[in-house]
């Protein structure tokens, strides 16, 4: 038993002594000599409160346990701490049983102790954390995965609005106003990965409604053995003036890297530059993304110049395009700066993918102006969700205006080297002075005309060289120049390095800067020294030529006046052959003046026929038979005037050729023709395209024309189908300066044969027709300077054209 008694004791993992009735150490069992650093030797026989050096001699305890041993009590649960030299102040519970073995034997007192360090360290910290919380100026919330608040301070009471009681148990996403939404899965998200959020501002909603600007730090929370049980959220309002000191701050920093930036564009090549401006944009806007987007000469795409952040191989070889596919696309469209805050919700433009296989959330980019055309886009993108403010925008834009800056000298340099070597290998001497006068450029154009060299010359006064008159011509020319701004140009004679003289033309301008001030003078010279000897070797030849022309003037006077006589007689015969050209139109509309008066008369007879009809048969049902009348009556003055006409082309008297509205005067022939093409069967179709109808013409005449076209076209599809018979009259602009007139049938059309004798006159191929209107025709359009031809149809029929000069 004994031995069983002493097993337990040497196997209990709890430290543990066996006192007699006196209090003194009976046995330490191993884990009591562990845990205090003592040995067994070292403890036997000691009075407990002597153990230790005296560090158990506590009141408390004494009393306690004479109380176990005197009135056979039990200790339970009694908190002690102890401190030793070889450990830290410790926590134990004690437990103390009085133990009586015989009725001879004393009682013993088993004492055991139980380190509850760690339990009460842990408690005191829970208390001490939750303490910290309620005590917090931040509101801390303390919510589960699943988004269930546990914890609400009261901090969080007075910034949100609501109670511990009202917020404990609903779920977090009360907090976020709708658009914040897509935020809190993102958080949910990177706390599982066991991320922490570093802060970050955003917007909260209140009780009352109203939204708060905070500044929110989000910390997964993983119990002892490292699982996620939960995430923690403590938020503070953004105060104004923390805004303000935020934005001074932001603004000094942005001036700060802006002037070290425009520093370096003064020095740094384009392509160094470039890569500065993304990185002094990355790490002032704090983001993870830059990038220098170059407009390509297609205007369709951009090319990723320079870049930070994105994968390796992708700068310099992607591209973008550059519509609404894209935020760079889009800002170039728009012509202003663009924000993004959050591209999944994008709707002005579609995300790219440089930007969405890099996960960008947030961004903004604006244009880098060019002088004639945007050079680019530059760029600041963040894979966290960021509403970038005005200042952002502006230090961005300010940035893009010192690389446009740069981009621009950069060219101007290139385009000042490729003048330099264009101006170093022309000819012409080209020599530049400042105001001053004293030479700051002289090419080898101007060493081989003058024969210095450029290290002659240069820091030299240019007038040095030359003799007081051409010094002083010089000096006022230039005067003049730099005064008017303009052009001054001579010639003179100069001298070389050796004494030679060599003739030279000069042209002098003023040199402006960019504000258009006066800041040098360019000089081109030319040597004209063999154009001299030409004009020498032309003057003498002039003096030659004028003593010759002296010489032939009189030859010329007699040959004059025999001209003068032989134009008088070619004026003669001119006025005879245009008498027999009038004669001959005259012969013609003699011969055709039975064939012209033959349509109106023939057309007073229907019309009277008509009447008498309607006579014989006493009806006039609307006037009808007044209207015949009146037709008859216009048909009779149609002939007379038809008849004066004729007398006054033999009188000589011209024609009456004035503006007339075409189209008109084509309609008011259809109407007159009407009875014969209604009789025929004919649809008539009119397509008058000309914008402008007024031409020159002689309304009668060409009235004249149009009848004999039309009744030609009429007679021409006598055997056509009557369904198919068609009457087409079109005008139009042929585009030189004349209306064109169309007259389209669907007859039998003509013969080549036919086509060869069309406007002979007196040949027909009608029946009983004297072959004259086609001819005459011609002759009344050539007469108004127009032209009358005709052309057979693809298909079917014949086509007339004529045209009249426009006014």
């Amino acid at each position: 038993m004994v031995d069983l008694a002493q097993s337990l004791l040497e196997s209990l993992g709890h430290p543990l002594l066996v006192l007699d009735a006196d209090l003194r150490v009976q046995r330490a069992n191993p884990a009591f000599c562990r845990a205090f650093h003592v040995s067994a030797v070292q403890t036997k026989g000691q009075f407990v409160y002597d153990v230790g050096n005296g560090r158990w001699d506590i009141p408390q305890l004494r009393g306690l346990l004479e109380q176990v041993i005197a009135h056979n009590k039990t200790l339970e649960g009694v908190e002690v701490e102890y401190q030793s030299p070889e450990f830290d102040r410790k926590s134990f519970l004690l437990n103390a049983r009085r133990a009586d073995l015989d009725e001879e034997d004393a009682p013993i007192l088993l004492l055991a102790f139980e380190d509850v360090t760690q339990r009460k360290r842990a408690r005191e910290q829970i208390a001490w954390e939750h303490a910290l919380i309620r005590s917090s100026n931040y509101a801390i919330v303390l919510h589960a995965l699943d988004g269930l608040i546990a914890t609400w301070n009261p901090a969080a009471e007075r910034l949100y609005g609501w109670s511990a009681e009202e917020a404990i148990g609903r779920h977090i996403s009360f907090l976020l106003p709708p658009d914040r939404l897509r935020e809190l899965a993102d958080n949910l998200e990177r706390s599982r990965r066991g991320e922490t959020v570093e802060k970050y501002e955003t917007t909260r909603v209140c009780k009352d409604g109203k939204h708060v600007d905070v500044v929110v730090g989000i910390s997964p929370l993983h119990d002892q053995s490292g699982l996620l049980i939960g995430i923690s959220k403590i938020a503070r309002e953004i105060t104004v003036t923390e805004r303000r000191r935020a934005k001074l701050e932001s603004r000094q920093r942005e001036q700060e890297a802006l002037v070290a930036f425009g520093q370096h564009a003064l020095n740094d090549n384009l392509g160094v530059l470039m890569e500065r401006a993304v990185a002094t944009v990355a790490a002032t806007l704090d983001t993870e993304f830059g990038d220098v987007l170059e407009l390509r000469l297609d205007g369709k795409t951009f090319l990723l110049r320079a870049g930070m952040g994105w994968n390796e191989g992708l700068v310099g070889d992607r591209t973008v395009g550059a519509g609404v596919e894209s935020e760079a696309g889009f800002a170039l469209l728009s012509q202003r700066p663009v924000v993004i805050e959050d591209l999944s919700t994008e709707t002005r433009f579609s995300a790219p993918p440089l930007l969405v296989d890099h996960g960008v959330v947030s961004g903004v980019s604006v244009l880098i102006r060019g002088r004639n055309r945007p050079f680019g886009v530059l760029g600041a993108h963040t894979a966290k969700r960021r509403l970038f403010d005005e200042d952002d925008v502006r230090f961005l834009q300010s940035v893009a205006n010192v690389l446009a800056s740069a981009i621009e000298s950069g060219h101007a340099r290139e385009a000042m080297a490729r003048d330099a070597l264009l101006l170093a290998n022309v000819r012409d001497s080209v020599i530049v002075t400042d105001l001053e006068g004293v030479v700051t450029y002289w090419n080898e154009g101007a060493t081989r005309l003058f024969g210095w060299q450029a290290e002659e010359m240069l820091g030299r006064p240019y007038p040095a060289r030359y003799g007081d008159r051409d010094a002083q011509s010089f000096v006022e020319g230039t005067i003049q120049t730099i005064a008017r701004g303009s052009e001054w140009s001579d010639e003179w004679h100069d001298y070389r390095k050796d004494g030679s003289r060599v003739w030279i033309e000069v042209r002098v301008s003023r040199i402006n800067d960019a504000s258009g001030n006066p800041v040098g003078v360019l000089g081109v010279s030319r040597d004209i020294t063999e154009r001299k000897q030409v004009q020498e070797s032309l003057q003498l030849a002039h003096e030659k030529l004028e003593q010759r022309v002296s010489e032939r003037t009189a030859e010329l006077a007699a040959l004059n006046a025999e001209l003068l006589t032989e134009m008088e007689e070619r004026k003669q015969l001119e006025t005879q052959l245009q008498e027999a050209q009038r004669l001959e139109v005259m012969n013609i509309m003699a011969g055709s003046i039975a064939h012209e008066l033959n349509q109106p008369l023939t057309a007073i007879v229907n019309y009277a026929k008509g009447c008498i009809r309607r006579l014989d048969a006493a009806a006039d049902e609307g006037g009808e038979l007044r209207a015949a009348m009146g037709l008859v009556a216009d048909e009779a003055h149609r002939a007379a005037v038809l008849i004066r006409r004729l007398r006054d082309l033999a009188k000589r008297r011209s024609l009456e050729i004035k503006p007339n509205p075409l189209n008109d005067t084509i309609g008011q022939a259809i109407f007159i023709m009407e009875p014969l093409i209604r009789a025929s069967g004919v649809k008539t179709v009119r397509d008058f395209s000309a914008e402008s109808q007024i031409a020159l013409f002689d309304r009668l005449l060409i009235t004249q024309v149009l009848f004999n076209l039309i009744r030609n076209g009429v007679e021409a599809m006598e055997q056509t189908q009557p369904s198919e018979r068609q009457l087409t009259i079109e005008t139009l602009e042929n585009g030189s300066g004349f209306l064109q007139v169309n007259v389209h049938d669907t007859g039998v059309g003509v013969s080549r044969e036919g086509l060869a004798n069309l406007f002979t006159p007196f040949n027909s191929s009608k029946p009983g027709g004297m072959g004259l209107g086609l001819s005459v025709s011609k002759n009344i359009i050539e007469l108004h300077g127009g032209q009358l031809w005709v052309a057979p149809r693809e298909c079917v029929g014949t086509s007339f054209h004529f045209t009249l000069p426009m006014p």
